[in-house]
């Protein structure tokens, strides 16, 4: 699978955003998180980010990472840029504490894979 739509790019944006998170929330508790509107409002920023990326990748790659809730994450996108007054802050920081990890790692193997393809000029 050549990569001719700009899905590295946008599993790079990903990669990017996901590590913004991590960083941002290093070293913070989940009341610290609840109470620090800045804090909460650049990780939304973040995981709209992710989501729009999302949206635009080739399904058919996004496929080879099934265990990865790739609609839910578009939604939760959608969610934060139209209804954001619904996002309650536990449920932000139960998704950066128990999902974003494993999206973090699928993302790294589908930049691989793109990477062993290009390599073998597939």
């Amino acid at each position: 699978m050549k990569d001719r739509s700009g899905n590295k790019a946008r599993l790079l944006h990903i990669q990017e955003a996901l590590q913004f998170i991590f960083r941002f929330v290093e070293n913070k508790s989940e009341n610290e998180f609840r109470e620090d509107l800045i804090l909460r409002f650049a990780i939304e920023r973040q995981i709209e980010i992710i989501g729009e990326a999302v949206s635009r990748i080739d399904t058919e790659l996004l496929a080879l990472q099934p265990q990865i809730p790739w609609r839910s994450i578009v939604g939760m996108r959608n969610i934060l840029s139209h209804e954001y007054f619904a996002v309650q802050p536990q449920l932000l920081w139960n998704v950066i504490k128990n999902d974003m990890p494993g999206l973090a790692t699928a993302v790294k193997q589908l930049l691989n894979h793109l990477q062993d393809t290009n390599n073998h000029g597939e």
